[in-house]
C-alpha cells in the first residue's frame, strides 16, 4: 500500500480558520496563544504545499482569495469530522458504541426487540433493528450494511464470522392419540 502525502497538516487548517475568523494573523496568534511569526509560517507553508495564495494581504482585514474561499468551505467540515471521529473512538474505548445496526429474524423480532433495546440503552447511541429474513440479513452483514445478525442460520459456509448460540428452540410433534 502506497502512503499518499497529504497537501497539508490538519493543525494548519485550524490555524487557517483562526486567521479567517479573527481577520489577521496577529489576532489569530493571540486567540491561539502562539506567536504571530508561527502563524505566518504555518500559513506560508500551507500556501506553499497547496501551490496557491489563500489570503489577499493587500487589504485589511485580510481577505480570502478564491483558493482561500474554497479551502474555508471544506476546512471547517473536515475538522468537525476529525473531531467526531476522535469522539467516537473515545466512546468506543469507554464501552459506548455510537451506532449499532442489527438484523433480527422475523420470528424472533417481536419477542426479543424490547429486551435488546433495554440491554443496549446506555451502551449504544443509536440502535437500528431490521426485522426480516435471515438470508436478507446475511447479505446485509456481508456488505457491511448491518453489524450483526440474530437468526436461525449460522452461515457456516461463510468464513471469518464469529458465532454464538443464544438458545435452542424445542420442536414438538403433536398428533391425535389414534394416529399410528
Amino acid at each position: 500500500m502506497a502512503i499518499v502525502d497529504l497537501p497539508f497538516e490538519l493543525s494548519s487548517l485550524s490555524v487557517f480558520l483562526a486567521v479567517c475568523d479573527n481577520g489577521s494573523m496577529a489576532a489569530a496568534a493571540r486567540a491561539l496563544k502562539v506567536t504571530q511569526p508561527a502563524i505566518s509560517q504555518t500559513i506560508a507553508d500551507l500556501e506553499s504545499r497547496l501551490g496557491a495564495t489563500l489570503f489577499d494581504r493587500n487589504v485589511r482585514p485580510l481577505a480570502l482569495t478564491a483558493a482561500g474561499t474554497v479551502l474555508r468551505q471544506y476546512a471547517a467540515t473536515m475538522l468537525a469530522e476529525v473531531r467526531h471521529i476522535a469522539t467516537n473512538i473515545q466512546e468506543i474505548r469507554l464501552g459506548h458504541v455510537p451506532q449499532l445496526r442489527m438484523g433480527v429474524v422475523d420470528s424472533l423480532s417481536r419477542a426479543m426487540s424490547a429486551h435488546i433495546s433495554r440491554y443496549m440503552y446506555g451502551r449504544v447511541g443509536r440502535l437500528i433493528i431490521h426485522a426480516g429474513l435471515t438470508e436478507t440479513h446475511a447479505t446485509a452483514l456481508l456488505t457491511r450494511q448491518i453489524d450483526f445478525v440474530i437468526g436461525v442460520d449460522d452461515m457456516e459456509d461463510v468464513a471469518g464470522l464469529e458465532r454464538w448460540p443464544l438458545f435452542e428452540e424445542p420442536y414438538l410433534l403433536l398428533c391425535p392419540p389414534d394416529m399410528p
